[in-house]
């Protein structure tokens, strides 16, 4: 589904690739040389030797050191290529249709975050450096190495970056828009304030400066439901048994009507749990048939079901 804007799903998603991409640049492994001294204590009875190791030298390298090559590419870029997949789909028109080697933006984006999940969980695994100074030294180098702290933010960073990838278009709570702009009243109209006296959840007319003399500001229905172009053709008669569906849908006419609060818009057929769109409060939107206990609400050219109808108003 194309949304035409980010969803809160989108949003936190940026929120790892940012993370991601920061931590690229922290120290991600350190390649350190140890040495062997050895010091003699002595005692009245008897003496005894021991032998430690201190650090002489470390370095430490970042996502983007060419030796730790592919980390930069399948760590670090691949969460950059999934968000910019993401945001191309939601904007781009007939997202759906368009392909990529046969899969959609919005496919490429999870693959790319689950790909980068997969390396950077396996990035952690090994140390490349001190295997190979062990093997060339008979297992005793004085190399120390590890990973640093940067590995350890970034690999449940892209963890977490999958899994929203995989479920952000099916969960209702991400899908709504994470930029709301205001809603569309009706002109004339301003919304009534809860608590207000002769609050119906309605709109009011708009308040004139005190002391202001105003004439009277009849309130502005909502729009008329709009009228067929042409007439329509004769129904077949229905069977006898079948009468009373036909007559009950026939019957049904097309009404304005607004929502007291976010709802989704799923859509027809309810195979598909993802909103084709979302009802916002303070927005006129046309009813064009019934859908069982659920009404086929039209926006901006795509038809959907409103499941909920509990507390709609109704345009008369």
């Amino acid at each position: 589904m194309n949304q035409k804007g980010l969803t809160r799903g989108d949003g936190l998603v940026f929120a790892c690739v940012a993370l991601i991409f920061g931590m690229s640049f922290a120290p991600f492994y350190k390649v350190g040389e140890t040495s062997s001294s050895n010091d003699d204590f002595g005692s009245s009875s008897s003496s005894k030797s021991s032998s430690r190791k201190a650090a002489l030298e470390s370095f430490d390298f970042n996502a983007w050191t060419q030796g730790l090559w592919p980390v930069m590419a399948v760590v670090v870029l691949l969460p950059l290529l999934a968000f910019v997949s993401l945001v191309a789909y939601r904007y781009m028109q007939g997202a759906q249709e368009r392909t990529a080697g046969g899969l959609t933006f919005r496919q490429w984006a999870t693959a790319f975050g689950v790909t980068a999940a997969w390396g950077a969980t396996w990035s952690l695994g090994g140390d490349f450096y001190k295997s190979l100074a062990d093997a060339a030294g008979g297992g005793n180098s004085n190399v120390d190495s590890g990973h640093e702290f940067g590995a350890f933010v970034i690999m449940p960073a892209t963890l977490v970056l999958a899994l929203l990838l995989l479920v952000i278009d099916r969960v209702p709570g991400l899908t709504y828009p994470l930029f709301v702009s205001p809603p569309a009243y009706p002109p004339g109209y301003i919304p009534q304030q809860p608590g207000q006296p002769g609050y119906t959840g309605g709109y009011a007319p708009p308040m004139a400066p005190q002391g202001v003399p105003v004439a009277p500001v009849a309130q502005m229905p909502p729009p008329a439901a709009p009228a067929a172009t042409q007439a329509p053709a004769p129904a077949p008669t229905p069977a006898a048994g079948s009468a009373e569906a036909p007559a009950a849908a026939a019957e049904f006419e097309q009404f304005w009507l607004a929502v007291p609060e976010e709802r989704p818009l799923l859509p027809q057929g309810g195979l598909d749990k993802t909103p084709v769109a979302t009802l916002v409060p303070g927005t006129w939107y046309l009813a064009v048939e019934p859908a069982g206990d659920g009404l086929v609400v039209e926006v901006e050219g795509k038809r959907g079901v409103l499941w909920n109808t509990a507390g709609i108003q109704r345009g008369e």
